[in-house]
C-alpha cells in the first residue's frame, strides 16, 4: 500500500501537496498526522469526502510498502508515520521545497527545488506528464501555492510558482474560492493575541540590523500562529521578526526574514525546528519564554553579520569645491561627474555637502553667481569604511541627508548616496530592462485595501479612470491625501488624480463618459469633473513647479509623476498608486511616506520646502495634530528658520487665510493653534495675537457648546461655519479695530467679516443684559439676540461665565428664534388699515405678545394688532 503524508498542523501547501502527489501515485491513501490549521480544517469540512482524506488514528500502518512524504523531511513532524521510517522493505519518496539538512529522513527518491511552495514542484511534474486534474484539485493546489507565497508576493516566490498558478487557472482553479480562504477574518481570541504581540514587540539593533521580537502568553495552543506572524509583519513591515507564544507546557516559535544573510531556518534549527530561508518555525518544550528570548538574542549577536559595508557601496568619487566658488560652477562640476552631490572643503576639512537639485533651484532664481557656501548643507554624518549598509540607511533616513562621506582613517574614500543604497537593496531594478519599463519603484499593491476601504462603485470608478487614461495613451495615478488616508484607514472620498499627459483633454473625455461636466484652468493644467449630483474629481497634469523667488506662486511645467510627487509638501502626501489596467493599485512611494505614516512623523521633502511655500508650515501643524503625529526634528528646524526669516510675511494673506480656515475646521483645533503659538506663527495673523489662557479656555467652551448644538433638536438647523466660531475665540482678546484690520488684510468674505464684527460690537453688552438675575420676558431675550447669526450666538454662549445667560441663549435658539406670526400685512389691509411703517411696529408688538404667551391663535394675533391700531 502507498501512503502519502505530510507534517502535523498541516497548512494549505501541505494539503495541496498531498492531493498533487496522489496524481503521481494513483491509488495511494492520503493520511494527515495530528491537527491542521484552522482554515485547512474549515476547507476540509466541505471537501474531505471528495478529496478522500484520512486521519492517522484511523489507518493501519502494517501493510504500507511505500511512504510518500511532502512538505517536510523530518521524522519528528509526521506523527505516527515516523514509526515506518527505517522499516525493512519500506520505500520512501520525499517532495519538499525546504533545503536539505543533516536530520533529514533518508529516502530512495528525494525531490527538492527552490520554489515558494512544495505544491509547485508537484504541479510541474503533473503538467509535464500531462496528467488530467479536476477543477477541485486545481483549486486546492492553487490554494497551496498562493498561501506559501503570500499570493505570489513573498521574496521566496519564483517564476515557476507563477507559471504553475497560470497552469492551474487554465485547468479550472477557482481563484474566488482561493481568496475566500486565504483572507479569512481573525477570531476574537486571535485579535486579542495579535494586539498583545504588537504591544510587546521590542526592536533590537543587532550588528546594525533591526530585529523585531514579539512575545505573548496563551492558555491554549495557537493553531494558526503563522497567520498572526504574517499579520504582524504585514502591519509593521519588519525585515526580521520573531514571534513567540508561551502556552502551558511549550513555546511556539515563528521566524520571518527578508534579508539574504539572516537564514531563519538555521535559527529555528537551534530550537529543534526548521523551515526555509525566509520563513521557519519550531515548538520548544524544554524552555520558557524568557529563556527562548535570551538564547535567541545571544545567537543573533554571534551569527548575524551584514555582508555589505560602506566601502562596497561607493559608486563614484564626489567632486570637490571651495566655499567661495559660485553656485553655477559647482553645479557644472557635479553634472560633469555624473553624481548628484559635491563635497565643499574649507581649510582642508569638509564644511558641507551641496546637492545638484538645490543648486538648480538657486540658478533658476537668478543666484547662479552666489557663493556655494550659502547653498550647501552643513549636516555631515561621516562613516567608517566598514560601517554596515543598514547603519547608513538609518543615517540617511533619520537625519534626512542625501549622502554620507566614507572615511578610512583620515582619508576620504567617497560617499554613499540614496541611489547607492537603492542599488544595494534592489539591485535587480538597475539591471538592463528586458522590455519596455518605467523604471519606477513600486513598493506595495493596494488593490485589496481599495476593495475593503471603498464602496464597490468607487473602486470601479478608479479602474474606469485608469482604463480611460490607457485608451488615450496617458498614465493615471491617484495621489496625495487620498492615498495617505487610504493607508491610514481614514475615509476620504475626495479623489485627486494626476495624469502623465494632457489633463484637460482627459477631464473632457472623462466628463463625456460619465455624463457630467468639467471646468479647467489652462495655466495650471488642472480641471475638475462634476457628475452624479455634487460628486467631483480633481484632475491635474503631472508637473514640476519652479519658484522664481521665495514664497512666490510657482511656475508650472509638465514633468513625470516622480517630479510631481517631489513638489509636494510632506512625505506622507507624496505617494501615488497606479490606475492603469496593468499594475492597478501599485504604490509609488519614493520618499518613504508609508514608513513615516507608520511611525507618526511629519517630514518635509527638501530643505527649501518652507522657503518655497511658507504656508506649508500651517499644513505641517494641521497634519501633525489631526493624526496625532510629530513634526520630526529636522523639519521643525526648517520651520523655525523660515519663521525667523519672516518668510510668511512674503506670502499672500489670502493663502494664509485659507490655511487658518483649514486648521480651525479640524475637529479639535486648539492643539494645532497651541502648536502654531509654540512656533511663533500666530504673529503672522496679527502681531499682538497670542494664545492666552483665557483664549484656550474659550476654545474648550466652544467645543462644549458645539457638542450641545449637535445634540439638541432644532426645528431649523443652520449649516455652521464652525471655523468662524473658533476664529472668533482666537481673536477675542483683540479690540474691534484690530479685528477689522485682520478682516480687511486677509480678505475674508463680507458675510464672515460681518459676523465677527457683530460679535465684537454686541457680545459684551448682550451678555451683560442676559446675565441679569431678575426675570426676563421671552420678548426681551428675543429683542436682545434677534439679528445675530447662530455662529455669534454660540460663541456668546461659550464666552459667558454665567449659566443664566447661557440658558437664555439656549432658550432663544430652541424656543424663540423660530416663532413666527400667522397674521400678515394683507390681513391688516383687509381690515381697512392702510399700509405704512406702522405695520412693522404693530406686527412686532404682536410677535412680542405671542412670545410672552399672551396670545396663541391667528384670530388672537389679528385682534391684538387691531387693538394696537385703535389705541
Amino acid at each position: 500500500m502507498d501512503l502519502i503524508t505530510t507534517h502535523a498542523n498541516a497548512d494549505f501547501d501541505a494539503l495541496a501537496s498531498m492531493v498533487a502527489a496522489r496524481k503521481l501515485y494513483p491509488g495511494a491513501r492520503l493520511v494527515l498526522p495530528g491537527s491542521q490549521e484552522r482554515a485547512v480544517r474549515e476547507f476540509m469540512s466541505l471537501s474531505e469526502d471528495l478529496a478522500k482524506i484520512e486521519y492517522e488514528r484511523d489507518v493501519s500502518l502494517e501493510s504500507v510498502s511505500r511512504l510518500i512524504i511532502v512538505e517536510t523531511r523530518l521524522a519528528g513532524r509526521i506523527g505516527r508515520m515516523a514509526q515506518l521510517v527505517g522499516k525493512k522493505g519500506l520505500e520512501v519518496h520525499i517532495y519538499d521545497h525546504h533545503p536539505r539538512t543533516a536530520e533529514d529522513i533518508k529516502a530512495e527518491k528525494d525531490v527538492y527545488k527552490k520554489t515558494g511552495a512544495t505544491t509547485t514542484i508537484l504541479a510541474e511534474l503533473i503538467k509535464k506528464q500531462e496528467i488530467k486534474i479536476t477543477p477541485l484539485e486545481a483549486t486546492i493546489m492553487a490554494l497551496g501555492i498562493y498561501e506559501d507565497t503570500g499570493s505570489l508576493t513573498f521574496p521566496t516566490t519564483t517564476m515557476l510558482d507563477i507559471d504553475m498558478v497560470s497552469y492551474l487557472v487554465s485547468e479550472g482553479a477557482d481563484l474566488n474560492l482561493v481568496a475566500s480562504y486565504l483572507k479569512r477574518e481573525l477570531s476574537d481570541k486571535e485579535l486579542k493575541l495579535l494586539a498583545q504581540l504588537i504591544q510587546s514587540t521590542e526592536i533590537h539593533i543587532i550588528n546594525s540590523i533591526h530585529v523585531a521580537i514579539a512575545a505573548a502568553t496563551s492558555e491554549e495552543y495557537v493553531e494558526d500562529l503563522s497567520l498572526l506572524a504574517h499579520k504582524l509583519e504585514e502591519a509593521e513591515n519588519y525585515n526580521v521578526s520573531f514571534v513567540m507564544v508561551q502556552t502551558k507546557d511549550k513555546v511556539q516559535f515563528i521566524a520571518r526574514s527578508n534579508l539574504p544573510f539572516v537564514d531563519v531556518a538555521k535559527i529555528a534549527g537551534v530550537f529543534g525546528g526548521g523551515g526555509h530561508h525566509s520563513a521557519a518555525g519550531a515548538v520548544i518544550k524544554d524552555m520558557n519564554l524568557s529563556e527562548v528570548r535570551e538564547r535567541l538574542i545571544d545567537y543573533l549577536h554571534s551569527h548575524i553579520r551584514p555582508d555589505i559595508k560602506a566601502k562596497d557601496l561607493i559608486s563614484a568619487k564626489l567632486p570637490e569645491a571651495g566655499p567661495d566658488e559660485p553656485v553655477r560652477r559647482v553645479r557644472d562640476k557635479i553634472a560633469a561627474s555624473g553624481t548628484e552631490y559635491a563635497v565643499i572643503r574649507e581649510r582642508g576639512s569638509i564644511a558641507g555637502i551641496a546637492a545638484i537639485k538645490d543648486l538648480e533651484k538657486a540658478i533658476s532664481r537668478g543666484f547662479g553667481h552666489s557663493r556655494i557656501k550659502g547653498y550647501m548643507s552643513g549636516k555631515i554624518f561621516p562613516v567608517k569604511a566598514d560601517t554596515s549598509v543598514y547603519a547608513i540607511q538609518d543615517i540617511i533616513y533619520e537625519k534626512g541627508v542625501g549622502c554620507v562621506p566614507v572615511f578610512e582613517g583620515a582619508k576620504l574614500l567617497g560617499a554613499v548616496t540614496r541611489s547607492d543604497l537603492l542599488r544595494a537593496f534592489h539591485a535587480r531594478l538597475f539591471e538592463e530592462p528586458r522590455g519596455k519599463t518605467s523604471g519606477r519603484l513600486y513598493t506595495l499593491n493596494l488593490t485589496s485595501k481599495i476593495k475593503r476601504s471603498f464602496p464597490k462603485k468607487m473602486a470601479e470608478l478608479l479602474k474606469f479612470i485608469g482604463r480611460t487614461a490607457d485608451d488615450m495613451g496617458f498614465s493615471a495615478f491617484a495621489v496625495g491625501g487620498f492615498v495617505r488616508d487610504l493607508l491610514l484607514g481614514v475615509e476620504n472620498l475626495d479623489i485627486d488624480i494626476v495624469i502623465e499627459g494632457n489633463a484637460i483633454e482627459f477631464a473632457k473625455r472623462l466628463a463625456k463618459e460619465l455624463c457630467g461636466c468639467y471646468v479647467h484652468h489652462k495655466r495650471f493644467g488642472t480641471a475638475t469633473v462634476f457628475f452624479g449630483g455634487k460628486f467631483k474629481i480633481d484632475v491635474a497634469m503631472t508637473r514640476t513647479e519652479i519658484y522664481e523667488r521665495p514664497a512666490a506662486l510657482p511656475t508650472v511645467k509638465f514633468g513625470p509623476i516622480e517630479n510631481d510627487l517631489f513638489r509636494r509638501d510632506f512625505t506622507i502626501n507624496a505617494m501615488a498608486f497606479k490606475l492603469s489596467r496593468h499594475g492597478f493599485g501599485e504604490l509609488l512611494d519614493p520618499f518613504k511616506g508609508r514608513r513615516d505614516l507608520k511611525e507618526g512623523r511629519i517630514r518635509a521633502l527638501h530643505d527649501l520646502s518652507f522657503v518655497d511655500d511658507p504656508t506649508r508650515i500651517f499644513r505641517a501643524v494641521r497634519f501633525e495634530q489631526r493624526f496625532d503625529f510629530r513634526i520630526e526634528p529636522h523639519t521643525e528646524d526648517l520651520i523655525k528658520k523660515a519663521v525667523g526669516l519672516k518668510m510668511v510675511d512674503r506670502t499672500q494673506k489670502q493663502r494664509i487665510r485659507e490655511e487658518m480656515i483649514a486648521i480651525l475646521s479640524e475637529e479639535k483645533p486648539l492643539k494645532a493653534v497651541r502648536r502654531l503659538a509654540e512656533l511663533n506663527e500666530l504673529r503672522f495673523v496679527a502681531p499682538a495675537l497670542k494664545l492666552t489662557r483665557p483664549a484656550a479656555g474659550l476654545f474648550d467652551s466652544v467645543d462644549e457648546v458645539l457638542a450641545w448644538y449637535d445634540a439638541v433638536r432644532l426645528k431649523r438647523r443652520h449649516v455652521l461655519n464652525r471655523w468662524l466660531i473658533y476664529l472668533g475665540a482666537l481673536l477675542d482678546g483683540l479690540d474691534t479695530a484690530e479685528v477689522q484690520k485682520i478682516c480687511d488684510e486677509f480678505v475674508f468674505m463680507k458675510a464672515d467679516c460681518a459676523k465677527l464684527m457683530s460679535y465684537k460690537r454686541s457680545a459684551d453688552k448682550a451678555l451683560l443684559f442676559l446675565s441679569r438675575k431678575e426675570k426676563l420676558r421671552p420678548s426681551q431675550i428675543y429683542d436682545c439676540l434677534e439679528g445675530l447669526s447662530v455662529e455669534v450666538l454660540l460663541l456668546m454662549m461659550a464666552k459667558s461665565g454665567f449659566q443664566t445667560a447661557r440658558r437664555r441663549i439656549m432658550d432663544y435658539l430652541t424656543k424663540y428664534a423660530d416663532i413666527k406670526l400667522s397674521v400678515r400685512g394683507d390681513d391688516l389691509t383687509k381690515k381697512g388699515i392702510r399700509p405704512g411703517p406702522h405695520f412693522r411696529q404693530a406686527l412686532k408688538k404682536t410677535l412680542h405678545a405671542k412670545l410672552d404667551l399672551k396670545i396663541k391663535t391667528k384670530a388672537e394675533e389679528l385682534d391684538f394688532a387691531m387693538r394696537h391700531f385703535k389705541s
